[in-house]
């Protein structure tokens, strides 16, 4: 939806949801307060236009509900509760988001924590964001950087998430290639691997994706991470949220669960919000920290 059509939706359930049918309208008033004085009128014209609303004819003024507009409202309504139209829905909008954003360069990637997208005025949650970041990465659509109980914390496009997107979107896309259509889906392997030290070496059929996520977080890399953090910290724009995760690393007897997540939430921060070299390098400091593998 465009924002305006956002509008229109948002006054079109306010209507719904006040109409008391022959006892009174849904008033003008609330509608103003919802969207504003000027959006209200606006919206409430394209509704009027659409037949989805009409203005009650009463001195009191205020709206009622059509058979259409009802329609239109319970639908939207049952979409919000169907979590595969979501699923599909999320996908879709992160793949485009992540195109909008970045290019084929892993220099150019974007921390997952930034989208903010929402489909049927509906904010997407963080398992749907996740999930749907392990779709696309999983089916090579998008790169990622992932963390040890924090996976693909950064994303950036690839070749073929651009070409997915120029042949019509997701399903589209896949469909093709199940069908023999250029290069196949492939396997997708997930490994899992805990400890230091690991050597770890697999190999796959054609076509095959493979992903090793390692779990070797690394404390006193972390402390030497908050150190580094610290001394820059005039020159990273450091948020409250990520001044907190650093006092929490420097915490003499933190749990190393605790730190971990600091230093997950610090490397986002450094490798997908903060900009330039300087961010960069200490975002490598992290990841080394924690077990990153791109």
């Amino acid at each position: 939806m465009t924002p305006q059509e956002q509008q229109n939706m948002r006054a079109l359930e306010y209507v719904y949801d006040y109409d008391r049918g022959s006892a009174g309208p849904a008033g003008v008033s609330g509608l103003r307060d919802l969207v504003g004085e000027d959006q209200a009128a606006d919206s409430a014209a394209e509704l009027q236009r659409r037949g989805w609303i009409r203005r009650d004819q009463r001195m009191s003024a205020g709206y009622h509900m059509t058979a259409a507009g009802r329609s239109e409202v319970q639908a939207l309504r049952a979409r919000r509760s169907d979590r595969a139209h979501r699923r599909s829905m999320c996908r879709e909008d992160l793949l485009r988001w992540v195109d909008a954003q970045t290019t084929p360069d892993p220099g150019r990637r974007v921390s997952r924590e930034k989208f903010d997208g929402s489909v049927d005025l509906l904010d997407y949650s963080e398992e749907e964001v996740r999930a749907a970041a392990t779709f696309l990465a999983d089916r090579k659509l998008v790169k990622s950087i992932s963390a040890a109980g924090a996976p693909h914390i950064a994303l950036w496009i690839t070749e073929s998430g651009q070409e997915c997107i120029d042949e019509g979107g997701i399903e589209v896309y896949l469909r093709s290639r199940e069908e023999g259509v250029g290069q196949p889906v492939g396997i997708v392997n997930n490994f899992n691997m805990a400890g230091t030290g690991n050597v770890f070496a697999t190999a796959t059929a054609a076509g095959a994706v493979a992903n090793a996520t390692l779990n070797n977080f690394n404390l006193d890399h972390a402390r030497l991470l908050a150190r580094a953090v610290r001394l820059a910290a005039s020159d990273l724009d450091l948020t409250d949220v990520e001044t907190e995760a650093l006092a929490e690393i420097e915490t003499p007897d933190v749990e190393p669960a605790r730190a971990q997540r600091a230093v997950g939430l610090l490397t986002t921060f450094l490798m997908g919000t903060s900009t330039g070299t300087l961010g960069q390098v200490l975002g490598m400091l992290g990841a080394s920290a924690l077990g990153i593998t791109a």
